[in-house]
């Protein structure tokens, strides 16, 4: 069990039930001290939180390891999400810092929902280079427009497909024109993020899985060379060839080969990166539950509330960083950095806090 800065806890450990034993590979939670989640369980809550049902298709490209929010690129074309799913989507697009590429043709998409999105494209997410809003026949001149913008502001901008919507064809040339300026400016480099992670399918990636089961004999989650020469026997690969092929999947030279080497040697030219990307996207989780802080006692609630009458002696309904000084300075109470403290619960940043405050802020002496 794990305590986290707002009182709660987390019970029970992450643990990957699909790739677990598997040697070298790190499923722990990126960033200590808040509840991260995954990419897949964001658009899972999101979906919820609209009132759809998560799509499966989308859902299986999004990484599962909480905190690694890996994504660079989301396939929706011809999934019919419609608008709601797209607003799934978008705390998933806020948070992927490698996003460069979403496709939405033939959703049946309107303009509120694009414009919402559009709206993240230009203030939060810069790294999104190309989008294809093709075949969502309902777009139409605001939408264009703010494509025309988006495009210009972001010069890093390279594709944007507007075919069969209702924007006009004079705007899709002059936002092509724009585009034009980009990908020349931008050069070969930029371009080639457009062709995105090698592909690799999950039929492919558990069938390389299961044969390198069968070389793990002892079920260590890696494979000596003593292993491989057994599968090997009565093959080309026994002897000298096996000790070799050995050598060209060990790559780090440590004496056995782990899942990751073997798959990164079985689907080139992906890298291990990739190859960890599928994993996580592919993977079922047991996630650690997070059990919410206690709630304070009514009788305490109203214990704070007359505290904070007390404290106020301006009468005006808040406690100024003085009032509180002054006040705990002459009770029992103890904060060793009441500036610190006081920040941290004055979420309106007004510097003074109002009775909802200042509850946050006594609420650790009440419930620990």
């Amino acid at each position: 069990m794990s305590a986290l800065p707002d009182g709660g806890t987390l019970q029970g450990k992450l643990e990957n039930k699909t790739f677990g034993r598997y040697k070298g590979l790190d499923f722990g939670v990126e960033g200590e001290g808040v509840v991260q989640f995954s990419s897949s369980q964001l658009y899972e809550m999101e979906s919820e939180k609209v009132g759809c049902k998560a799509n499966a298709t989308i859902a299986g490209q999004l990484p599962k390891t909480p905190g690694r929010h890996t994504a660079t690129d989301i396939n929706a074309s011809c999934n019919y999400i419609g608008d709601k799913g797209l607003l799934a989507l978008l705390p998933v697009i806020r948070v992927s810092p490698g996003m460069t590429r979403i496709r939405l043709s033939d959703n049946g998409l309107r303009n509120d929902s694009v414009l919402q999105l559009l709206h993240v494209l230009l203030n939060d997410k810069k790294s999104v280079i190309s989008l294809d809003l093709s075949g969502n026949k309902q777009l139409s001149l605001e939408v264009g427009s703010t494509c025309l913008k988006l495009v210009k502001s972001n010069k890093k901008f390279v594709q944007l497909l507007l075919a069969k919507t209702a924007v006009s064809k004079a705007m899709q040339e002059n936002i092509e024109t724009v585009l034009k300026r980009n990908r020349k400016e931008a050069g070969a480099n930029n371009l080639k993020k457009l062709e995105g992670r090698v592909k690799i399918g999950k039929k492919d990636l558990f069938a390389a899985k299961s044969l390198f089961d069968k070389l793990d004999v002892d079920n260590s989650g890696t494979v000596s060379l003593h292993e491989l020469c057994e599968a090997s026997r009565g093959s080309k690969t026994l002897g000298v060839s096996g000790l070799s092929v050995f050598g060209e999947i060990d790559s780090d030279n440590d004496g056995e080969i782990t899942l990751l080497e073997y798959l990164t040697k079985a689907f080139p030219p992906a890298t291990q990166e990739d190859i960890l990307f599928y994993i996580d996207c592919n993977s079922e989780f047991i996630y650690p539950e997070y059990v919410p802080p206690p709630e304070l006692a009514a009788e305490h609630v109203s214990e704070i509330a007359e505290m904070f009458r007390l404290y106020d002696r301006s009468g005006d309904g808040r406690l100024s960083i003085e009032e509180l000084k002054a006040s705990m300075s002459k009770s029992s109470l103890c904060i060793t950095d009441v500036d610190s403290y006081f920040k941290q619960v004055n979420k309106s940043g007004s510097g003074l806090l109002d009775l909802p405050e200042f509850i946050e802020l006594m609420k650790p002496y009440y419930v620990g």
